[in-house]
């Protein structure tokens, strides 16, 4: 649900039709009705709020309400920015000692989920109000990094979070490895990015851009998507392969696939430090339009009947997909200037000395640099400034 406001939010902003932000608003006071009186949202009795990231996707939503000029929208936003301020000041209180679905372990999404929602709400106070949210996110945030491949010097991998789960459910391998990076790395360049904005430190900034390296490599050369990369040096398992003697008819008339959809079956595979590619392409609902999670095969109730229905068709393998996600909001179309001592740091632009100014030479269709300058040059921009492309110049002080 809260994944979907943040959808509805995006097409309300791509075209200003008001049917999407409606929508996005009333999800979000459903949502609202989940939480508990501490402000943790809950899915049934398990807390949710950094299963993913709910009180981002508010946060999401109050930012495109607050842009409206009528009373109702300026309610609405303030409804659910104090909702998404409730659900904060409850992970800022519990920090570690949180909850997740499934098995209680420090656990990659629930600490980076954490860690990434307190840093973007802090960027919505005043100066003077972020110190404890700062201190909260970059608690969070240090503690993940034993879940993060921070020291391996291969690109494919620096950076990329360590998950084990997702193997079974997402492309369905009989056998849980480490899949790093993965589409949920993406929520570590989140907290990363919100903290540099915060505190300028070198780290966030460079954690960032090696963690985006290794995920958008998950595209090949030939522009095929992937699924995520097993980081582990040898993994045997039963994986799911298309049957192509049991080929389907799509279930849904507005389906228009270039490849063939077929049932799948298992066989023998073996995986070293490699990518694992999607299954979405192949394999997906037939006739029956009644898809389940996996490969698995449900009964449900018709007709006053318990029937078993063959369900094949459904996976989660498009969670690859948060990583373009978090891409757009992080670098795209942006260049970054660090300098400390008088050595910079450049992402997506150039820089050189000219006496007492600095010439910077940003990529094309820039629009966004994010500077920061310990040395003395003096500017009138302000922290992020729009470009269309080309350079500026800062004149030392």
């Amino acid at each position: 649900m809260a994944g979907l406001i943040s959808l509805l939010v995006d097409m309300y902003e791509a075209d200003q039709e008001m049917e999407y932000l409606e929508k996005a608003s009333k999800f979000a006071d459903f949502l609202m009705g989940t939480q508990d009186d501490k402000g943790a949202y809950r899915n049934g009795g398990v807390h949710y709020t950094c299963v993913i990231y709910i009180a981002k996707s508010m946060l999401e939503l109050t930012a495109a309400e607050q842009m409206r000029e009528e009373e109702e929208w300026k309610e609405r936003a303030a409804r659910h920015y104090a909702s998404a301020k409730k659900a904060v000041d409850e992970l800022v209180s519990s920090l570690d000692n949180i909850q997740t679905e499934g098995e209680m372990t420090l656990e990659d999404g629930m600490i980076s989920c954490s860690a990434l929602q307190i840093a973007m709400f802090a960027l919505t106070l005043p100066e003077e109000e972020r110190a404890p949210y700062i201190d909260a996110a970059e608690y969070m945030i240090k503690i993940h990094g034993c879940l993060e491949q921070q020291l391996i010097p291969d690109c494919r991998m620096n950076g990329g979070t360590l998950r084990y789960w997702e193997s079974q459910y997402d492309v369905m391998i009989r056998a849980n490895m480490f899949n790093s990076p993965h589409g949920w790395t993406g929520w570590t360049g989140y907290a990363y990015y919100y903290l540099y904005l915060l505190t300028g430190r070198r780290c966030y900034l460079v954690n960032l851009m090696n963690l985006m390296g290794s995920c958008i490599q998950l595209i090949d050369e030939k522009d095929n998507l992937r699924w995520a990369f097993c980081s582990q040096p040898y993994v045997k398992a039963k994986a799911w392969v298309p049957d192509t003697d049991q080929e389907v008819k799509d279930g849904y008339n507005f389906v228009q696939a270039t490849d063939k959809a077929y049932r799948g079956k298992y066989e023998e595979r073996e995986y070293s430090e490699q990518y694992i590619d999607m299954i979405s392409g192949w394999y997906r609902t037939g006739e029956q339009k009644v898809t389940g999670g996996y490969e698995f095969c449900p009964l449900i109730y018709e007709n006053g009947r318990t029937v078993k229905v063959d369900n094949q068709g459904g996976c989660c393998d498009n969670d690859v997909h948060e990583i373009f996600k978090c891409m757009e909001e992080t670098v795209l179309h942006k260049a970054f200037l660090y300098e400390e001592d008088g050595s910079f740091l450049c992402y997506g632009c150039s820089v050189k000395a000219e006496g007492e100014s600095l010439r910077i030479e940003c990529q094309e269709n820039t629009k966004e640099l994010s500077y920061h300058l310990n040395h003395s040059y003096r500017t009138d921009l302000s922290e992020n400034i729009l470009m269309g492309f080309g350079m500026l110049t800062l004149t030392n002080r």
